[in-house]
């Protein structure tokens, strides 16, 4: 599965929202990604967050409803004050890789 662009931030720091490719539903029930980035006040830091939201929909009464929601969220702390490269991406390797070698307890709501 992929997602695709819906809407655009129009600049580095603001909102993108993307939407997943391959679902079939009505228009406000298709699953979005949301991208995005703000700074605090004094520009030291950047607070970037990764939302998806994946609706379960059911026809009730001939009216297409939503039943529940999957919800997936990241945030990352992104410094602007201090330079530590390495850190700043083992950090986000780690994290990425830790998600995706226990996707299967995830899922099922568990910590093993």
């Amino acid at each position: 599965m992929s997602v695709s662009l819906y809407s655009q931030s129009a600049s580095p720091l603001g909102k993108s929202i993307y939407r997943f490719v391959g679902v079939s539903a009505p228009a406000q029930f298709i699953p979005t990604l949301t991208f995005e980035a703000k700074a605090n006040g004094s520009g030291t830091n950047n607070w970037v967050t990764v939302d998806s939201t994946y609706a379960l929909i059911a026809v009730v009464d001939g009216v297409t409803t939503p039943t529940d929601t999957f919800r997936m969220k990241s945030e990352f702390t992104s410094l602007q004050n201090v330079i530590a490269d390495t850190e700043r991406a083992r950090l986000f390797d780690e994290h990425v890789q830790f998600l995706l070698d226990n996707k299967a307890n995830i899922l099922e709501g568990k910590v093993r």
